[in-house]
């Protein structure tokens, strides 16, 4: 049977954790560079999140400052 280049196992609060059995896989260029990438749109949805997180947020201030307030002229 193969040996097996990595294992997957999920943390205490449901992260995935990867250990990579290998350590040639590391001096691979390819294999570097798809991991660089794979960070990078972590990245990039992570960002996503936040911006949409922030205009949402936005939203909810512009809609707050709309608000008629009755003054009470005596």
């Amino acid at each position: 049977m193969a040996e097996k280049l990595f294992s997957l196992e999920r943390g205490p609060e449901g992260e995935l954790i990867v250990h990579l059995k290998h350590p040639r896989l590391w001096i691979l260029p390819e294999f570097r560079g798809h991991l660089r990438s794979a960070g990078k749109e972590v990245l990039l949805a992570f960002r996503s999140l936040l911006d949409e997180t922030i205009s949402a947020i936005e939203k909810e201030e512009k809609q707050r400052s709309r608000k008629r307030t009755e003054i009470k002229v005596e």
